[in-house]
């Protein structure tokens, strides 16, 4: 079995998302998975390009998330958080959205 080189253990689950791009357009979307270090979200058809910041806002959350899109991959993003989300944060957070 090859070894996890991620950081973070992911939570599988489905979280609407809203992508706030600088130019001001939304894209309505779904993450797929999530870790404390970032998440997988399900795009639309709509470009989102790599080394881009993006405003994050996940599930009914009022403020935005500080992203950076890290790579694409047909109709999937990666994105990292800006700002590090310790253990305690995440699992708040987790827990809010199921």
């Amino acid at each position: 079995m090859e070894d996890e080189r991620r950081g973070y253990p992911r939570v599988y689950m489905s979280i609407p998302v809203e992508i706030n791009q600088e130019e001001g357009s939304l894209v309505h979307s779904t993450a797929i998975n999530i870790s404390q270090g970032g998440m997988r979200i399900r795009k639309s058809k709509k470009a989102i390009s790599a080394n881009r910041e993006v405003g994050v806002r996940i599930g009914d959350r009022a403020s935005l998330v500080k992203m950076k899109v890290c790579w694409w991959h047909g109709l999937d993003i990666g994105c990292r958080f800006l700002e590090f989300m310790d253990e305690h944060k995440f699992a708040k957070m987790i827990k809010r959205l199921m």
